[in-house]
């Protein structure tokens, strides 16, 4: 637990103890695979709240700060102290807007909003802060970013495995900052014939780069 407080930029580590006891009853560690702590969900949410969710920042400050009063006046601890049944408990009465004194934010938009971010720190590109090591993509068998699959992968009726290999931004040289970096080294790429049809397959995010670079 103590690696999820190191470097913070946005929450408090109380606020991140917090954070991390939550999402790791939703996404917990078990035999299948780690939980949401390892795979770096607060991580992720702390980097966003620093800046495209700067706006979500007073809501999870109050949520917290509410959850934790809640927690305190049903078991006597703070959320994090908490025995996990009893975690489960409160996160369920936060699901169905049940626990006392917490009207800002909303409950049940709170833990939606908890929900959307876990699924996010989990199963997003490692790029932006979480998906640690791409064990969120191991989980769920998805071999991450690729810009074309093959003749015969274009054929498959299982979901394509690229033969065990997890693929991401930073490995085919793109960065959040620009485009990619080395583009000289993605098949099927020529700055030169950008505005003829392409000559490979592209996937979602290759066009959505091309539109934003255009």
């Amino acid at each position: 637990m103590e690696t999820t407080l190191q470097g913070l930029v946005t929450f408090n580590r109380h606020e991140a103890r917090t954070a991390a006891a939550l999402f790791e009853r939703m996404f917990p560690a078990d035999e299948n695979g780690p939980g949401a702590t390892e795979i770096g969900v607060v991580a992720y949410l702390d980097g966003a709240l620093a800046g495209a969710y700067a706006d979500k920042v007073e809501p999870y400050r109050l949520g917290l700060a509410a959850l934790d009063r809640a927690a305190k006046q049903l078991c006597g601890k703070s959320f994090a102290d908490c025995e996990v049944e009893r975690q489960d408990e409160l996160m369920g009465k936060l699901e169905r807007g049940e626990l006392p004194d917490l009207r800002t934010p909303p409950q049940q938009s709170f833990f939606v909003m908890l929900r959307e971010h876990l699924q996010e720190g989990l199963f997003a590109d490692p790029a932006y802060g979480g998906n640690r090591d791409k064990l969120g993509w191991r989980f769920l068998g998805h071999p991450g970013v690729w810009l074309e699959n093959s003749a015969e992968e274009q054929l498959f009726t299982e979901p394509v495995t690229k033969g065990g290999k997890f693929q991401s931004l930073e490995d085919l040289g793109f960065s959040l900052d620009g485009g990619p970096t080395e583009v000289e080294e993605i098949v099927g790429y020529d700055p030169q014939r950008s505005v003829e049809p392409p000559r490979v397959r592209r996937t979602w995010y290759w066009q959505a780069w091309a539109a934003w670079a255009a």
